[in-house]
């Protein structure tokens, strides 16, 4: 069965809504059978969603009778699918002493205070 651009757009939104998404933040577009999410995925009406959370949404999505391919471009998740499953972590922006700022990638377990070390910021 085919679907309409708009249709697949409904589903997804019907996803994102019922998961609590802030979607003043995150948006997402369809074309043919990719859909791509982009800019920052956080909960309505504040919060952050855990890796389980953001896991469970994605087999959501997949399951959806559009049959769509995620792409996602997200400020503060890095979300691939990497070697036949889903890579989900966390991104931070830090800024270094006499260092421009950087992404940082980290996952649930890791602290910021981990990530100051390594930068060297006291």
């Amino acid at each position: 069965m085919q679907f309409q651009r708009y249709e697949i757009n409904q589903q997804v939104q019907r996803v994102l809504v019922r998961n609590g998404v802030d979607l003043t933040k995150l948006h997402y577009s369809s074309s043919g059978s990719v859909v791509t999410l982009y800019g920052s995925l956080f909960k309505d009406p504040e919060g952050d969603f855990s890796v389980a959370q953001i896991e469970s949404m994605i087999k959501e999505l997949e399951r959806l009778p559009a049959r769509i391919y995620l792409s996602f471009d997200l400020e503060n998740w890095n979300i691939a699918y990497e070697h036949g499953a889903w890579s989900i972590r966390g991104k931070r922006r830090v800024l270094g002493r006499d260092k421009p700022i950087e992404d940082v990638d980290v996952t649930e377990a890791d602290m910021l205070a981990d990530m100051l070390k390594e930068l060297d910021i006291n």
